[in-house]
């Protein structure tokens, strides 16, 4: 039959009986390996840095090759610590790329000028005729090559030889090529 029992047990080390009393050796409080010598804490617990971004027109950003969105909803970029690989897309415009150093914590800002691309057009008027741009006068028919419009409307006109005035209203569109024809067939 066994008999429980209310004491507590010996914080003694145990001893045979022809032993003398052994003492323990000190104790020190147990602690958790430390991480810091193990590996870098995650980047999410690093302070990231900030990008703040206004594009003109509109652009896709993108950071090291990923889409962050679009300007101008896309304000505020979080980046970890470190080089990074900008690229600022919008398809009627020149990309532009540019690569920036961020540090834990600081802010970064960028205002982009996105060129935006001219439109190739193609004139093709009676020859000997005086073709003009928007009023201006770029040259005689038949013109040499495609000239370059800005995005939007302008008016394409040409006198000829006669004093005759043929004229085309044309809207164009950046980065596109176009073929404006005045007059009829010769």
């Amino acid at each position: 039959m066994s008999r429980a029992s209310t004491e507590r047990p010996s914080t003694e080390p145990l001893r045979h009986a022809s032993q003398a009393p052994v003492e323990a050796p000190p104790t020190e409080p147990v602690r958790p390996a430390s991480r810091a010598s193990a590996e870098p804490p995650p980047v999410e617990t690093q302070a990231l840095a900030t990008l703040t971004v206004v594009t003109r027109p509109w652009a896709e950003v993108f950071v090291d090759g990923q889409s962050r969105g679009y300007t101008p909803r896309v304000r505020e970029v979080r980046l970890s610590p470190g080089t990074h690989r900008l690229r600022f897309d919008n398809p009627l415009c020149d990309t532009v790329e540019e690569v920036i150093q961020v540090a834990p914590g600081e802010t970064v800002s960028r205002e982009i000028s996105l060129p935006v691309r001219k439109a190739e057009v193609t004139l093709i008027a009676p020859p000997g005729a005086r073709v003009f741009i928007d009023g201006m006068e770029v040259g005689v028919a038949p013109l040499r090559g495609p000239v370059k419009l800005t995005h939007g409307g302008h008016v394409i006109s040409a006198r000829v030889p006669s004093g005759d005035v043929l004229r085309e209203d044309i809207d164009v569109v950046a980065g596109t090529r176009s073929e404006v024809v005045l007059g009829r067939a010769w």
